[in-house]
């Protein structure tokens, strides 16, 4: 079979595995939540201000998501479709991409392992950017490697726009046009005919654009309190203790990611085969960035591998951190050295890498890829059926009956449980308040030590959202690169709530709960113990709905009918055990 016919069946399949995943129709996770209540709650010139809960996106991705919302409307797979129309048109330019630096067969190879990456069909099906710098990045590679493949040339026309309209749609735009400009300012300083006045208007238009839409737009999120706490270890400072340390896990993080679909995977088992397969990957990109230079040029290793020295320059100036989802950018081009290294190991002497070779490397490469990709497809998430708890939750509620929110859920309970064509304002703007960094039922809040029943009086029930019981944090921090603060819930956390809850029954309470950590289901346990009775409890996986009753009118209910409690609570709390979220 022509290889050719192979690696398009290849392609089919990799775009399915998209389409697959995206057809799911996934609740919305706790980020995708958190922009989704931002695109569903403010019209096109809002989304130029600063984002509720603290979100931060390109504008204009933001504006083709609230063009989707209101086309489609509520739907996960609408908010779904810009971001899996941009991974899977990335994955299918990944080959012509290839081909501008790398033999046909290498080339072929490389973009086999772009489109099984897990990491990048993670990214597909999120409502989050990624994915679109992602196709931004493959776009203006492809378009400045053509435009400046000649020397002397005046910048095109469609490469000056395209620069100026980057940055409004990705953020890492801005470091795909430095890599770009540094190739101008290279010839200017060679002294090439014009090349000073071309590489100094270029840089006035990019420059521009990037002005307005950092001060506009992205300024805010750097000054953003939380946003500097939760990613201030994701800089790759020079001056931080332990800075080579730091440097090596961050490397160790993108290889796993890239690999897990997710950094947040256990990799305790595999930690000896992470770090020898992070050496590898260095090494073989080190030896890719060589036989480019040798074979295509200077430029053509700088496009490669420019990227990610600008990125990585920048997170040293305390610019922009290193994390998977936000470095999905650099992925084309360190896949391309990759196997560009890759080809000179598998050379004899100085004859062509051989078809078996070839053959055996996708074989080892891209088949357990593939298996990871379909597995993570078809596997169950922690949030995935967390809407259906929502719509069961309405069905089933009585009148006046209270309902605790867990703190993680409350972004998506505001996004499921408001009516988006005519949304209660004065209720939206109390749960978006208490939800975010400087509300008191922010998720991710710091660790109090001690959790007093004060904090809760501004998340009791109130005249804006009656009935609607906000969960306080827990207080089990999470971090990028450091994860976990805390492995705990601060004191008194599951003594306080159950107190709220109990005091709430009138005489039933619901409990919604989603992605909760495995410490944080010692308050189902307290429940368990000192409800009357459990009258009904679906769980999925990741997420619980539960109603329990408290009080003598549901013990007088339950005398007739006497049960084994502790028999009883262990077996469903073995249950929920399966169903906790690893991860956030």
């Amino acid at each position: 079979m022509p290889a050719s016919v192979v690696f398009l069946g290849a392609l089919a399949l990799g775009i399915a595995v998209r389409a697959v995943d995206f057809l799911n129709c996934r609740s919305l996770g706790l980020d995708e939540a958190r922009l989704a209540v931002n695109v569903a709650s403010r019209p096109l010139l809002q989304l130029l201000r600063p984002l509720d809960l603290d979100q931060s996106a390109p504008p204009l991705f933001l504006w083709g998501e609230r063009l989707v919302f209101q086309l489609f409307g509520r739907s996960d797979c609408a908010l779904r479709l810009l971001p899996v129309a941009a991974g899977a048109a990335a994955v299918a330019l990944m080959y012509p991409l290839a081909r501008r630096f790398l033999d046909d067969a290498l080339a072929r190879l490389a973009a086999l392992i772009g489109i099984f990456s897990p990491l990048l069909i993670t990214y597909s099906n999120a409502v989050k950017q990624y994915s679109v710098e992602l196709l931004v990045a493959v776009l203006l590679l492809l378009l400045f490697e053509r435009a400046f493949r000649r020397e002397g040339d005046r910048v095109p026309a469609g490469a000056l726009v395209a620069g100026a309209i980057a940055p409004w749609l990705s953020l890492s735009s801005i470091f795909m046009l430095a890599t770009a400009w540094v190739v101008l300012a290279v010839r200017a300083l060679r002294g090439r005919p014009g090349a000073m006045r071309h590489a100094l208007s270029t840089a006035a238009v990019w420059g521009v654009s990037v002005a307005i839409a950092y001060v506009g737009v992205y300024r805010a999120a750097r000054g953003n309190p939380y946003m500097h706490r939760f990613w201030e270890l994701a800089f790759v400072g020079p001056g931080r203790p332990g800075f080579l340390r730091h440097a090596w896990k961050t490397v160790e993080d993108q290889v796993w990611g890239f690999v897990a679909g997710d950094p947040l995977v256990d990799r305790t088992p595999y930690l000896w085969l992470l770090h020898a397969g992070s050496v590898l990957v260095v090494n073989l990109c080190l030896l890719g960035c060589l036989h480019v230079l040798r074979t295509r040029g200077r430029v053509a290793c700088w496009w490669l591998g420019g990227p990610a020295i600008v990125t990585f320059g920048a997170s040293m100036l305390g610019l922009f951190p290193i994390a998977p989802r936000l470095t999905l950018f650099l992925l084309p081009g360190l896949i391309l050295l990759f196997v560009a290294g890759l080809s000179q190991v598998l050379r004899r002497g100085r004859a062509p890498v051989t078809t078996p070779g070839l053959t055996a490397a996708a074989v080892v490469l891209v088949l357990p890829l593939a298996c990871l990709s379909v597995l993570r497809v078809f596997s169950l998430e922690p949030s995935r059926h967390f809407q259906r708890l929502v719509t069961e939750l309405r069905e089933r509620r009585r009148p006046g009956e209270p309902v605790y929110i867990f703190a993680r859920s409350l972004p998506a309970w505001i996004y499921y449980s408001t009516d988006w064509a005519h949304p209660d304002t004065a209720r939206l703007r109390f749960l978006i308040g208490r939800a975010g960094s400087e509300g008191g039922a922010f998720e991710n809040a710091r660790s109090r030590g001690l959790v007093r029943p004060e904090e809760a009086r501004a998340l009791d029930s109130s005249a804006a959202a009656p009935g609607e019981l906000l969960g306080l944090p827990s207080g089990m921090e999470w971090r990028e690169v450091q994860e976990h603060v805390r492995a705990e819930p601060d004191s008194g956390w599951v003594e306080v709530e159950r107190r709220r809850i109990e005091a709430a029954a009138a005489p039933g309470v619901w409990v919604l709960a989603s992605a909760y950590y495995a410490r944080e289901r010692e308050l189902f346990a307290a429940l368990e113990r000192d409800a009357t009775r459990r009258t009904f409890a679906h769980l999925r996986p990741g997420s619980a709905l539960v109603r329990y009753e408290f009080g003598r009118a549901a013990s007088s209910r339950e005398s007739s009918a006497p049960v084994n409690r502790q028999s009883r609570s262990s077996a469903w709390l073995g249950r929920l055990r399966t169903t906790t979220s690893a991860g956030r």
